[in-house]
């Protein structure tokens, strides 16, 4: 069934199961997709479109973990994806990730806060973390325009 597959992936990622949270979005992507293109709800059966926006949360997940005045980068990314890039994401309080980029010894975020939000504000101090609840802590002022950060991933 997608739509648990989507929950079990994302909560999986948020608990830093990486293992977990991997073997839900390669689910995801394997078995519920039709020939023709179209999610379904069991492997090969059923219209349904929880895939089609799951697959997408659940690599989200994988990939940033926003909450207000906290961001933690790549907190469930498997050794498997030992360099990448993702970008247009959202985040709570107002983020918006225009890139994260990452290689096995770094990490570029850019990022900057939608104007006008209400959990946050312009020059707010934010926690950036990359990897797992043991990850590197930096604390950065992020603004409405564009800011690129380098972090180190280990």
């Amino acid at each position: 069934m997608a739509f648990g597959l989507v929950q079990l992936g994302v909560a999986a990622a948020r608990l830093g199961s990486t293992e977990m949270a991997l073997q839900c979005a390669t689910w995801l992507a394997e078995l519920h997709w039709g020939l023709n293109g179209v999610s379904t709800h069991d492997a090969g059966a059923i219209f349904n479109v929880d895939a089609s926006g799951g697959l997408p949360a659940v690599i989200t997940a994988m990939l940033l973990e926003a909450q207000p005045n906290r961001v933690t980068l790549l907190p469930a990314c498997p050794d498997s994806w030992p360099e990448g890039e993702v970008t247009g994401l959202r985040g709570r309080g107002g983020l918006v990730v225009d890139r994260i980029s990452w290689t096995p010894d770094f990490v570029d975020l850019a990022a900057r806060f939608a104007p006008g939000t209400e959990r946050t504000r312009d020059g707010d101090l934010v926690e950036l973390r990359v990897g797992g609840r043991e990850g590197l802590v930096l604390r950065e002022k992020l603004h409405a325009t564009p800011r690129t950060v380098r972090l180190p991933r280990r």
